[in-house]
């Protein structure tokens, strides 16, 4: 046995033993128990100088000293837990049931617990009274702590810190990445209970306030007009810019695995039908089925219910006033508001509604909406954001989705299999796009009507050509992109772009990876959180959140 491991047991036999004998009064504070524990804290230190000599690098110096400081914190943490308890074991003073108001009656055995901290996993005990009345039980000093069960069992700093890493990264590697920085071993068991009750609580949160601001527009319908910032105190935005986006992610619903019922397994022709629709995402996903955009939102309720690739809408939300020039002229979003879910398009629009109304877009006297061809974007904008005489909406097609449908029109026109065809359809692609710069789609239109398509040309071309001619008439309003540069206006949706590309795809799509809808919401609320900005206020609001209410669920156990 080490001599720092000796006089760590030492340490903490004179504790216990200066806890059973000292006189704690009612009024006692860590203070005491901080002088009390000096001369042991005292003795351990001069027994580790034998080991920090023996240390001959700056990192072995820190390799002795970290875990000692670790371990003197979780002592004197249990030191001051058992002191704050002691004054709840004497007959007063008296406990008022936090339900019905009546005197509470004390058990004579005190009831240990574990609780995990930044510094490690402490345990102490704690005296438990019970309400004749009512029946409530509980322990005077988890409310003096703020503690509870589930999320609140463990420390606050933990749990935002576990959550946070876990929320970046793989639940394994999560944990993985936390015991390296804190020395604190947490199983990946926690960090996906933390992960269903945190982000399950925001989730049901989010979608309750949604829902009565929902209603609010209708009993105030003036908060939601541009003015309407007075009437709460708020400020005007100025010009906001709002991007519309979506993307896939697997999801698989009910049982699955070998304890799947026979029944629930799928035949072969259902898992030949998925790896069909399988392959027609992978080739979207590719490029090779872009034209999917122009009805992406045309579909009833995004297949709710069935297992496979579902998806997920995202929204970002900021003003112009945020966006920042850094090196190099590269421009950066200061602030930002960012809201992701997979579910129904009903529940879509309310939660984007809340969004506006949380970011103040109703108020603002600019609003400009960037998005691709997808049809039930642009319906839910024109629902959730009119056009009025005292709010300007301004609506872009993305310049990049604009010039892929040309890119694609131009292969099916000059072949792209080898680098002659490619410059060929580049050369034959430039003055197109020299026009559209120009914010002139109706020449671009124009151009691809006096197109041939003779049967020399590829058989594809003729359809390609046809769907490209829709999509330019369908949205050529949108496609002034001369005027709206001129105006300083963004004409790209790269932000939203980013957002599924760094916020959404890294977490929730990696190799063999399948969510529950709950789940993936649950995470994509969390992710959403970190990216926005807003993780510690979350965090906190929620968890004070999960203290008021009582666990519906069995309780996490800490492994």
């Amino acid at each position: 046995m080490s001599d720092l491991h000796r006089s760590e047991l030492v340490v903490k036999a004179e504790i216990s033993r200066g806890m059973r004998t000292a006189e704690v009064s009612s009024g006692a504070t860590g203070a005491g128990t901080t002088r009390r524990l000096a001369p042991a804290v005292a003795r351990w230190l001069e027994t580790t100088e034998s080991e920090l000599a023996k240390a001959n690098t700056l990192a072995k110096l820190v390799d002795v000293l970290v875990p000692l400081l670790y371990e003197l914190g979780r002592l004197i943490l249990e030191a001051v837990l058992e002191e704050r308890d002691a004054q709840w074991q004497r007959p007063a003073p008296q406990v008022a049931c936090p339900k019905c108001g009546d005197a509470m009656k004390k058990k004579k055995n005190r009831i240990a617990i574990k609780r995990k901290t930044r510094i490690g996993e402490v345990t102490h005990k704690r005296t438990f009274c019970h309400c004749p009345r009512c029946g409530h039980t509980g322990a005077p000093v988890d409310a003096e702590l703020q503690a509870g069960r589930g999320a609140n069992r463990h420390e606050s700093g933990f749990v935002s810190l576990l959550l946070h890493m876990v929320t970046a990264l793989q639940f394994a590697k999560g944990c993985e990445l936390f015991e390296r920085s804190t020395g604190v071993a947490v199983s990946t068991q926690l960090a996906q209970g933390l992960v269903d009750q945190v982000g399950g609580e925001m989730v049901a949160a989010e979608m309750a306030l949604a829902q009565k601001v929902w209603q609010l527009q209708f009993d105030e319908p003036e908060l939601f007009l541009p003015g309407g910032e007075r009437l709460i105190g708020g400020r005007n935005p100025g010009t906001v810019y709002i991007m519309e986006d979506n993307s896939k992610v697997g999801v698989h619903e009910g049982p699955r695995g070998r304890g799947a019922p026979e029944g629930k397994r799928s035949s072969y022709l259902e898992r030949l039908g998925k790896h069909e629709k399988g392959k027609r995402v992978r080739e979207d996903k590719r490029g090779a089925g872009h034209w999917h955009d122009e009805g992406a939102d045309d579909r009833p309720d995004d297949d709710a219910g069935t297992s496979g690739y579902r998806d997920v809408r995202a929204l970002i939300i900021f003003r112009a006033a945020d966006l920042k020039e850094g090196k190099g002229g590269r421009k950066y979003i200061q602030r930002k508001v960012i809201r992701s879910h997979i579910g129904t398009a009903e529940e879509w629009k309310k939660l984007v509604h809340l969004a506006l109304y949380e970011a103040g877009v109703f108020w603002a006297q600019c609003v400009v909406i960037i998005a691709d061809g997808g049809q039930g974007i642009w319906e839910l904008m024109e629902e959730l954001l009119p056009q009025t005489p005292e709010r300007e909406v301004v609506k872009i097609l993305d310049w990049c989705h604009a010039v892929s449908h040309l890119w694609k029109v131009a292969t099916a026109y000059k072949g792209s299999k080898t680098p002659q065809q490619r410059a060929a359809a580049r050369k034959w692609l430039g003055p197109l796009l020299d026009e559209l710069h120009a914010g002139h789609p109706s020449v671009v239109l124009q151009r691809l009507r006096n197109c041939p398509t003779d049967k020399a040309i590829a058989s594809d071309f003729a359809d390609t050509l046809r769907k490209c001619i829709n999509y330019f008439d369908k949205h050529s309003q949108r496609m002034l992109y001369h005027r709206f540069r001129k105006a300083g206006l963004l004409i790209g949706s790269g932000p939203i772009e980013s957002v599924h590309a760094w916020a959404i795809q890294p977490r929730l799509r990696l190799p063999g990876m399948r969510w529950s809808v709950d789940g993936a919401n649950r995470m994509l609320r969390l992710r959403c959180s970190w990216a926005s900005g807003t993780w510690d206020a979350d965090i906190r609001r929620t968890l004070e959140e999960l203290l008021k209410k009582p666990l519906q669920c069995k309780e996490t156990k800490a492994m």
